[in-house]
């Protein structure tokens, strides 16, 4: 008989000390726009695929109103691009979340090829970087930056 009256009790003291939550308003999902650190605007990068020296894209931290994680992604269009079909997009380490992103000559000069630059010639590329927490993402309020490459 006690261990009935001990149970019961358990019972009705764990079913009167849960609260329901309300919920004023949806949970703050906005995102910050974040900015970038290498390559600065209008770098020249000469690409030499003998040494592969890897060029590191990196960007400082996003931060959201919910604190969740921020995935990123790199972008890269040709000049004048509207980044609607990037000639490459490429996930940091980290499943995204990491905050540079390493190409080696190789991948930059297969990429210049794709946006009509010769062999032995120099053009221009434009970069940005996206960044989503899974609900919204910044591409709108991120800035492009341009750089010029030299392929082998």
């Amino acid at each position: 008989m006690k261990i009935k009256c001990l149970y019961i009790l358990a019972v009705v003291l764990c079913f009167s000390q849960c609260k329901k939550e309300k919920w004023s308003s949806l949970p703050d999902t906005t995102i910050t726009s974040f900015t970038y650190s290498y390559p600065a605007r209008d770098t020249a990068i000469m690409l030499d695929t003998l040494s592969n020296t890897a060029i590191s894209f990196s960007w400082a931290p996003a931060t959201t109103g919910n604190y969740t994680l921020v995935f990123y992604r790199l972008l890269i269009d040709k000049a004048g691009g509207d980044f609607s079909k990037p000639l490459y997009s490429g996930t940091p380490g980290g499943v995204g979340t990491a905050l540079s992103l390493a190409l080696t000559p190789k991948v930059l000069s297969n990429i210049a090829g794709m946006a009509g630059i010769n062999t032995a010639a120099s053009g221009k590329l434009q970069w940005k970087v996206v960044g989503s927490n899974g609900v919204v993402s910044d591409s709108a309020m991120t800035e492009i930056r341009g750089f010029t490459v030299q392929r082998p």
